[in-house]
């Protein structure tokens, strides 16, 4: 029917269950491992998926904090980050040198149009009027 270490089909399984065969899970617990003149605990031996799995993606941000720090372009996630900086950075400029492109027109002329209103309230405030 099933060698040992077959894995048993559902409906293999619901046969054998009728015969009153069950099925039992084997295992090996390590106690305490000696190898190359070191004795470990199996407590050591132990792997806790969730922590290694949360280490992989702290490694990946962290790798990928480095690439973007240091401008690496080492990916395409990378590469668009620091294309999508560099836009930031250059629309920055032009706005703090009132230098016109469409991108950062709407910036410049709305902070003109905000100082411009300002102006006009001290003017008012002058006794000048419009």
């Amino acid at each position: 029917m099933a060698e040992p270490g077959e894995v048993i089909s559902p409906k293999l399984a619901s046969l054998l269950s009728k015969l009153g065969i069950k099925p039992i899970k084997a295992g090996l617990v390590v106690d305490v491992v000696y190898w190359d003149g070191l004795l470990l605990s199996g407590k050591d031996l132990r792997i806790d998926l969730d922590e290694y799995l949360n280490q992989i993606r702290s490694a990946y941000t962290q790798s990928l904090n480095v690439a973007i720090k240091a401008e690496y372009p080492a990916s395409k996630q990378v590469t668009e980050i620091l294309l999508k900086q560099a836009f930031i950075g250059a629309i920055s400029v032009a706005k703090e040198s009132n230098y016109l492109t469409k991108e950062s027109a709407d910036m410049i002329l709305g902070s003109a149009e905000a100082n411009a209103q300002k102006l006009l309230q001290l003017a008012k405030q002058k006794g000048y009027t419009a």
